[in-house]
């Protein structure tokens, strides 16, 4: 199985970044994937110092980053992205991609890690979107969505019990 590289955006909000990491920590094989770490460069001294929160946060966490780039100027949120998923795209077939303000449940990475790995049974696939729909507890129905060229082209139901696919 392939493990994809796992792309963080962060910005000024620190806590909510702490938060993102601290539940992606739960996810047990974390330490196969390659992690990359996008930050925005500042617009003010109130952005700076909380760059610089977000800086200590990433040393405190106790997660291996393969690469952590902070931007000298503010360039804004979609060129920022769109310039850091380019750069990892360029040597990876695909990526999961994270914001600061998502905390991933300890199943998502491996659930978007197992879709990922099915893609090449699925030809032109540009985006799959994973769809968790917590029946009780100890299960919940997966939706996968998949669309190609901006057109909804598939719709797959999976079980998930226990955390297990």
């Amino acid at each position: 199985m392939n493990y994809f590289p796992i792309i963080i955006f962060g910005y000024n909000r620190p806590k909510l970044l702490k938060s993102c990491l601290l539940s992606l920590k739960k996810y047990d094989k974390l330490k196969k994937h390659k992690i990359y770490f996008f930050c925005d460069g500042p617009k003010n001294d109130r952005d700076r110092n909380s760059i610089r929160k977000i800086m200590n946060i990433l040393d405190l966490v106790n997660i291996k980053f393969y690469k952590k780039y902070f931007l000298e100027k503010n360039y804004g949120l979609a060129k920022n992205i769109i310039s850091g998923v380019s750069k990892i795209l360029k040597k990876n077939k695909a990526a999961i991609i994270l914001e600061d303000d998502l905390y991933p449940s300890k199943n998502a990475i491996p659930f978007i890690n197992f879709f990922l790995n099915k893609k090449k049974m699925i030809k032109k696939l540009e985006v799959l979107v994973p769809i968790l729909i917590y029946i009780t507890k100890s299960l919940y129905l997966i939706l996968t969505v998949t669309i190609q060229k901006d057109i909804v082209v598939g719709l797959g139901a999976h079980g998930l019990i226990d955390g297990k696919i």
